[in-house]
């Protein structure tokens, strides 16, 4: 619909009061006064409905027909960019189209956010200039309190979603205090065992018995604390069956892990199962140690600093040493599935975590070895020339 231009050719206005006198059959000078109630009544609207722009748009409807208008169609653009009705008011549906007809935009900030349609029913009728100039006053207030209306509803819900932030950090912040409560509790307990016993054992001579039974304590409470601390990483894991005993008799073990207790260890347990153990501190250590010593198999830590575990293992598959391939096992506090299947990207045969069960650690070295020999098995009977096999291969 075009709107009118507001020139000196638009005929007088043929707008009416509320009781159907023509405004322009009133004297000159009240008419400016009628057009300021309705601008005021329509202000009023407004002022009244400024937390419900559509309820707004509704009565400003109602104000502008029959007083300005015989109908009156409000379009409002949407969050979704589209233009969708809000409001509507018919002196009488069954005339429409038949007068008079102005269109004005609504406009907020500089942005289109709508239109306002009037229309005169009766033939004949047509809008004046000082009409046009009366809807395009209002139209500015409702754009105005429609954008008003929008901005302080965007602030609200920015402030309930703040709100709502808020509360859920304090609740996290609640539940990991109660989480941390609990944890210290279950930690210390074991804890209160284990050093218990290690003060008695240091503090005076003590006899086999006494040794024998704060071994059996010490070690209760260490796998009392792992136990713990396994729950609360993964709690659906179930027991793991333990494995049997290995020998590792014969076999060259290089271990590798920058915390000088965890190394000690470590070498004493693989020496009880009868390999021979080299240690290095740190993965510039274990490389210069790998083509001295020719391990059979490499235990390695991952979160080591500086270079860490999975870098060695990558420098040293990429390396020409004649030990690049060694068997390697990796033995971390990285319990994540994510570590272990990286891991296992790198080159290391298996995962192992901290602190692992000696019969374990044994086991799985064992079998690392062990298919490691049978690959080196295969690949060489593929190798060597058919005619050239044993019996046996």
């Amino acid at each position: 619909m075009p709107i009118q231009p507001a020139d000196d050719s638009l005929p007088p206005s043929s707008l009416e009061q509320a009781d159907g006198t023509p405004i322009s059959a009133l004297r000159a000078s009240e008419r400016p006064r009628q057009r300021l109630q309705i601008l005021a009544d329509a202000a009023a609207v407004l002022l009244a409905c400024a937390d419900d722009h559509e309820a707004a748009m509704g009565r400003i409807a109602r104000v502008l027909v029959p007083r300005i208008a015989d109908s009156c169609v409000i379009d409002l653009v949407d969050d979704a960019g589209v233009l969708r009705r809000v409001a509507t008011a018919h002196a009488d549906p069954a005339k429409l189209g038949l007068g008079g007809e102005l269109l004005v935009p609504l406009e907020a900030r500089g942005h289109p956010i709508g239109t306002l349609r009037v229309a005169l029913e009766r033939a004949g009728r047509r809008y004046g200039r000082d009409d046009l100039d009366l809807l395009v006053a209002i139209g500015r207030h409702a754009a105005l309190a429609v954008d008003n209306a929008r901005l302080l509803a965007a602030a609200r819900a920015a402030h309930a979603a703040e709100q709502e932030a808020r509360r859920q950090a304090e609740h996290g912040r609640r539940a990991n205090d109660a989480l941390l409560h609990l944890v210290s509790h279950e930690l210390r307990t074991p804890l209160t065992a284990i050093l218990g016993w290690a003060r008695l054992l240091h503090g005076k001579e003590a006899d086999a018995a006494l040794v024998g039974r704060a071994l059996v304590v010490i070690e209760r409470n260490a796998r009392a604390q792992v136990t713990v601390i396994e729950k609360m990483l993964d709690p659906s894991p179930g027991p793991a069956a333990a494995p049997e005993p290995v020998s590792l008799a014969g076999l060259r073990v290089l271990v590798v892990d920058d915390e000088a207790d965890v190394r000690e260890v470590l070498a004493v347990t693989l020496e009880a199962a009868g390999a021979a153990v080299r240690v290095a501190a740190s993965a510039g250590e274990a490389i210069d140690a790998v083509d001295a010593f020719a391990p059979d198999l490499l235990l390695s830590d991952l979160g080591m600093p500086g270079e860490d575990g999975f870098a060695m293992l990558a420098r040293l598959r990429g390396s020409s040493s004649p030990h690049a391939d060694v068997p390697a096992v990796a033995l971390t506090a990285f319990p994540r599935s994510a570590d272990a299947q990286r891991a296992l990207r790198t080159g290391f045969q298996a995962h192992l975590v901290k602190p692992a069960d000696a019969d374990l650690l044994c086991a799985t070295l064992a079998g690392a070895h062990a298919h490691a020999q049978r690959t080196q098995r295969t690949q060489r009977t593929q190798r060597t020339p058919r005619a050239l096999r044993s019996p046996a291969t």
